[in-house]
């Protein structure tokens, strides 16, 4: 077995891994505090995405967009703070295909397309998880609000998405995908890795192994998106974007 297939090889390697799952636990019980259930925080999810989509289709032109940034706010509390705690210690597997937290293993591009899918986003769950992460963020967003942080050094690629502002972006990496969130203050990495503790993990993103070691990164603001929002709203499908055929 190579380093990378052993999560027990990252942990004891690193005392960042304790600290991590720390984190996570305490997350988790902030999250099971707020909502009886996993269940229940989807359940509230929906009912909340339910009341500003009335609002939004009954309102006339002029309201629309303080109606819009709401609904990022929303989504972007739906993803980072009532589901994607319930993750925190499940269990990364390449193969890993989870829908429920704590059980079974679950793998990078699942989790990420399971958290949205959860949270009322019309994706294809299976389809879009087995895509590369350029193809993830281009079934979600497109090129207005799509940034590249290739040639960057860590501190300066988190400087770059924290001038963006607070929000849900999905990040592609080098044979990864995550989830980057803004909270207004700190930009947190959220992800299903094998790094570190072999889990689904919360971490800085400044402090980042994975995003640092990572040569290719692109990042997609999902929650600046108006029409990723409008589709959230609506229930709109999103077809997975997949590789043109070649001729």
């Amino acid at each position: 077995m190579v380093l990378w297939q052993n999560p027990q090889w990252f942990q004891q390697q690193s005392p960042r891994g304790e600290a991590l799952r720390v984190r996570g636990e305490e997350a988790r019980a902030r999250a099971q505090s707020a909502w009886r259930s996993y269940d229940d925080a989807r359940a509230g999810i929906q009912t909340r995405r339910a009341a500003l989509a009335e609002r939004w289709k009954t309102a006339p032109e002029a309201n629309r967009a303080a109606i819009l940034k709401e609904t990022a706010a929303a989504l972007t509390d739906a993803v980072a703070c009532d589901l994607a705690p319930f993750w925190y210690g499940t269990p990364w597997d390449f193969n890993g295909i989870s829908e429920t937290p704590q059980q079974g293993k679950i793998a990078c591009g699942y989790f990420v397309s399971t958290l949205l899918k959860h949270a009322g986003l019309g994706v294809e769950r299976t389809r879009l998880a087995q895509q590369a992460s350029q193809n993830i963020i281009l079934t979600l967003t497109g090129a207005p609000y799509l940034h590249k942080g290739h040639a960057l050094k860590l501190e300066e690629f988190v400087s770059l998405i924290k001038a963006l502002g607070p929000g849900l972006s999905i990040a592609g990496l080098d044979n990864h995908v995550g989830i980057l969130w803004h909270d207004g203050t700190e930009l947190w990495f959220v992800h299903s890795t094998v790094a570190e503790t072999g889990n689904v993990i919360i971490e800085r993103a400044a402090e980042s192994r994975t995003l640092g070691n990572s040569k290719y990164r692109i990042v997609g603001q999902i929650t600046a998106d108006p029409n990723l929002l409008i589709a959230w709203l609506t229930a709109r499908p999103l077809p997975t974007q997949v590789p043109a055929p070649r001729s």
